[in-house]
C-alpha cells in the first residue's frame, strides 16, 4: 500500500508538470498542515470564466443599487477624491444565490 503522503507528493508534482500550478500550490499549502487560510492569487481567479461571469452579474446588480437608492448614493457622494470606502449593500441575487439575504461589501473609488 502506498502511503498517503507519497500520493499527495506525487499529485503535487504531477500538478506542476501538467500546468496545474495553482492546484499544486493549494495541495502543498494544506498538506503542510499549517491550518492558515489560503489566499488565491487574484490573477488566477480573474482568469476563471465562472469568476468573471459572477463579477459581471454582481457589478450590474449592486452598481445599479448604489446609483438608484438614496442612502447608498449619498455615501458615494461623500467620498473624497482619491479616497476608497467600503459600502455594505443589502442585495439578493436570486438566480445565483438561493439564500434570502446576502451582504456585499465592495470597495468604491471615486474618480478624480
Amino acid at each position: 500500500m502506498i502511503p498517503t503522503e507519497t500520493k499527495t507528493d506525487a499529485m503535487e508534482i504531477g500538478g506542476k508538470l501538467t500546468g496545474n500550478e495553482q492546484a499544486a500550490a493549494v495541495l502543498d499549502h494544506y498538506k503542510n498542515g499549517k491550518g492558515a487560510d489560503y489566499q488565491m492569487p487574484t490573477d488566477f481567479l480573474r482568469e476563471q470564466k465562472q469568476i468573471t461571469e459572477a463579477e459581471k452579474v454582481n457589478q450590474a446588480a449592486i452598481g445599479q443599487k448604489l446609483l438608484d437608492e438614496k442612502p447608498y448614493h449619498d455615501q458615494l457622494l461623500a467620498i473624497q477624491d482619491g479616497e476608497s470606502k467600503k459600502i455594505a449593500i443589502d442585495k439578493t441575487l436570486k438566480k445565483s444565490n438561493p439564500r434570502k439575504e446576502q451582504i456585499f461589501t465592495m470597495p468604491v473609488i471615486k474618480a478624480i
